[in-house]
């Protein structure tokens, strides 16, 4: 991911992990330090300039990408 924001491709991405290893949105904002609101924000995609659940757009993309990486790896369920 080279991109600036995070895109709804990322959330897609996303859901698409999640999906696999059968996690919910619950589940992913307890085992990661986030809330729901921000699990589900990242999964639709939500651009910049809404309403966020998230301090800056930098700090958004940081958590998708960790997200990614976590559940990529198969560390989704136990990466807290």
């Amino acid at each position: 991911m080279t991109h600036e924001h995070w895109s709804i491709a990322d959330g897609l991405q996303l859901q698409a992990l999640m999906t696999s290893l059968q996690l919910d949105d619950w589940q992913i904002a307890q085992a990661n330090a986030l809330s729901v609101h921000q699990v589900r924000e990242l999964l639709s995609g939500v651009q910049v300039g809404k309403a966020s659940n998230f301090y800056s757009e930098r700090i958004k993309r940081h958590a998708g990408q960790q997200l990614l990486e976590r559940l990529g790896n198969g560390g989704g369920s136990n990466a807290g």
